[in-house]
């Protein structure tokens, strides 16, 4: 419906790279697009905070801080959450149903674990081809439930998840711990957060670079 309004407002988290809005309200220190909007809804009287928007909006904060346990999550995005549980939303459910995956994504996270590759540093790298998508019956982008998990595993500090697309290029996933991995997918004409960053991979030969470079951070 973005074309219906009368003016357009990007709200954003993540390095401003497009101008979408006639307003861009971009914040990288927010922990997530639903903390700003609860901003906004605070400091905005017209606005009301229903309990289904605070269902909506909490969902997403505890989705993009992995339940608070990620690097942008602040003093400002608790009382946000608090703020959200004081409307009477019933967080416990909110927190079943965005943990709880179908068995077939089950499975898939089981062979990431088996099948992901650690280097000596601690870099991690885990290639999901087609077949592979395929052997789980999993369209493509549900794969994503695994990139998460694999941060689980104590000996990676770092690591990425490449998703075979159909037409031979490849999904880039970046995640970090503690070393910044943004810089490494902009350098492949992506972006993101410093420790949260996707990108695009041409051909094989550009997947080991990404790998490569990985392991070298």
């Amino acid at each position: 419906y973005f074309d219906q309004g009368a003016m357009l407002i990007k709200i954003d988290h993540h390095l401003d790279e497009d101008q979408l809005g006639t307003i861009n309200w971009v914040d990288t220190h927010a922990s997530s697009a639903s903390e700003m909007v609860w901003d906004l809804v605070r400091h905005s009287p017209q606005l009301q905070l229903t309990k289904a928007a605070a269902t909506a909006l909490y969902s997403g904060i505890i989705g993009d801080t992995g339940r608070f346990l990620y690097d942008l999550t602040t003093a400002r995005t608790h009382q946000a959450a608090a703020d959200l549980l004081a409307t009477g939303i019933d967080a416990a459910a909110i927190g079943r149903q965005e943990d709880q995956f179908p068995e077939n994504v089950g499975r898939l996270i089981g062979w990431a674990l088996e099948n992901v590759k650690i280097t000596d540093t601690g870099a991690g790298s885990l290639l999901i081809t087609q077949a592979v998508l395929a052997q789980f019956g999993l369209a493509y982008g549900e794969e994503q439930r695994a990139v998460g998990n694999i941060g689980k595993l104590a000996s990676i500090d770092r690591w990425v998840v490449f998703t075979e697309r159909t037409d031979g290029s490849y999904r880039v996933e970046l995640r970090g711990k503690t070393k910044e991995i943004n810089t490494l997918a902009v350098q492949h004409g992506g972006g993101g957060h410093p420790l949260a960053s996707g990108a695009v991979a041409d051909n094989t030969a550009e997947l080991h670079a990404i790998e490569e470079e990985l392991a070298s951070l």
